[in-house]
């Protein structure tokens, strides 16, 4: 599958980002841009939100209300053109919400990653015999084709994270993540294994908030920030619960969820301190 389909809900978002912020520099409203592009106000509010592909001939409207130079025009149709593809995840449908495909696809595109996991190993960082449990624990009814599904999703995600392209990714773990054993004693062990493991690489920041410390900034909260190409950069806050996935992208959003996973990871032991504390925890099962 090519980089162009593997981006395809990925550049959706970004096109219809790009299109509102056009729209709001013109001073035009929603309800005169859709008049002149034929559509409804509804329709233009799902291509801003990325909801929908865009047609390339409402691109070609667009530019002239908008005053779009003929680079950044060629730049648009080309991401509308792109972005009617499918993406990498969706045969993953049966096991993904909408919500969370787009997650999977900016994570996979992201320049840089900061994640504060206070509950479960971070999804791309777990084991297969961890993923299995915790999907087994959260649909008692999963048959094996999902289970199946799960782990090969995750194994794509891994790949993204620590390929040729992997992006800067900084993760901070409670201990209480190492201490529960998901799936039982042996996969703990194989999972803080591979946690050592990945903990050594060099696109990767793994620290651990030992019991020790007591009370600390983001506790209890899991939450990523993803810095996003093209640039400019642009930064994106994914809160994740069983019922929704949530995007947050104002400024001041991400401003506070970066001083949030700094203060955090301050309360981290360093990289090699947490490296031996894993392997200590490994030890004692």
């Amino acid at each position: 599958m090519s980089e162009v389909e593997q981006r395809a809900p990925f550049l959706r978002k970004r096109l219809g980002s790009r299109l509102r912020e056009l729209r709001k520099a013109a001073d035009l409203s929603p309800k005169e841009v859709a008049e002149e592009v034929g559509i409804s106000t509804a329709t233009l509010s799902k291509i801003e939100n990325g909801k929908q592909a865009v047609k390339p001939a409402y691109v070609k409207l667009m530019c002239p209300l908008y005053d779009v130079g003929p680079d950044e025009r060629a730049s648009l149709l080309r991401m509308a053109e792109e972005s009617s593809k499918p993406g990498r995840f969706s045969r993953y449908s049966t096991i993904l919400r909408g919500d969370f495909e787009d997650y999977h696809e900016m994570e996979g595109q992201a320049e840089a990653l900061w994640v504060h996991e206070p509950s479960l190993v971070f999804g791309p960082f777990q084991v297969p015999e961890y993923v299995r449990a915790i999907r087994r624990a959260a649909k008692p009814d999963s048959g094996e084709d999902d289970l199946a599904g799960s782990v090969e999703l995750r194994q794509l995600r891994f790949n993204d994270l620590t390929g040729e392209r992997a992006p800067e990714v900084n993760v901070v773990l409670d201990q209480a993540v190492l201490c529960r054993e998901v799936g039982g004693r042996a996969v703990m062990r194989a999972q803080l294994g591979l946690l050592m493991e990945v903990g050594r690489l060099a696109n990767v920041d793994l620290r651990i908030i030992p019991f020790d410390v007591g009370a600390y900034a983001a506790q209890g909260a899991g939450f990523v920030v993803l810095r996003l190409p093209p640039e400019p950069h642009k930064d994106v806050v994914f809160i994740e619960s069983d019922l929704v996935a949530e995007y947050l992208d104002h400024p001041l959003e991400i401003a506070r969820y970066r001083e949030m996973f700094d203060q955090a990871q301050k309360s981290a032991l360093s990289r090699a301190k947490s490296i031996d504390l894993m392997d200590r925890l490994r030890s004692n099962l």
